[in-house]
Parts: C-alpha cells; structure tokens; sequence
C-alpha cells in the first residue's frame, strides 16, 4: 500500500500580496477621486480657485499616473505576486526583496505623483530646458 500524499500547503507569503492590493485601492481611490473632480472642472470651471496649479492641464497628468502607474501597477504587482506562488507551489525567494519591491514601486509614488512637485508654476523668462529642476 501507498501513502497518501501530503496535502499540506506551502507557506506562501501574502503580506506582500495583501500591501500591494490595500496599496492598490488607496491610489486608486486617489487617482479616480481625482478624475471625478477634474470632471467636475470642466462643468464647473469656478472649481480651478483662480489657482494655476488647480488647473485642468496640471492635474489631468497626475490624474492619468495615479491610475495607470501607482493603480494598474499596484494591482498588477499583487496579482504576479499571488500567481507566481499558487502556480508554481512554492514560496517567493525572499521575504526581504518582495519588501523591496514593495517600497521601490511605493517610494517613487509620493514626490512624483503629487501636485506640489509638477504643478509649480515656471518663471516666463525660463527657458524650457534651462537645466533647472522642476521641484528643487
């Protein structure tokens, strides 16, 4: 007689299944939150303030990587975490490297996908290319 083959499931490592996924949904929010009020400012323009960097052109482009890059990024890193796992049966290399992961896809989100940095008006006597830093 044969021994039954274990059933036991690997441990596999949610975690960063689960940051990805709440990450996921935090940007998207965000970002669609954001598509609804730069909607908005196209039925009601009153809701630019009088503010340049509340404008349609200065949001619209945080608006489309919030929800492209930091949403369908998030949500594709979470997926490609979980599947790789359950497909293979096996636990992802390292703990570690998929926190590094995490935060390297999550780190770049906070300066380079908010306002303040992209949306500070330029001096008119600048030019275009002047070797100045945008934020700095």
């Amino acid at each position: 007689m044969s021994e039954p083959q274990s059933t036991l499931e690997p441990d596999y490592n949610y975690r960063v299944v689960r940051q990805f996924t709440l990450m996921t949904l935090v940007w998207g929010v965000l970002g669609m939150g954001l598509g609804v009020f730069i909607a908005a400012q196209l039925v009601w323009p009153q809701l630019n303030f009088g503010l340049p960097w509340t404008s349609f052109g200065r949001l619209r482009p945080i608006h489309t990587n919030l929800v492209i890059f930091a949403f369908g990024g998030g949500a594709l890193f979470a997926s490609s975490f979980y599947i790789v796992q359950r497909t293979s049966q096996v636990r992802l290399v390292s703990d570690q490297l998929a926190a590094v992961v995490f935060w390297g896809w999550q780190a770049p989100a906070w300066p380079c996908r908010s306002a303040t940095c992209w949306a500070t008006p330029r001096p008119r006597n600048t030019p275009k290319w002047s070797g100045r830093s945008r934020c700095g």
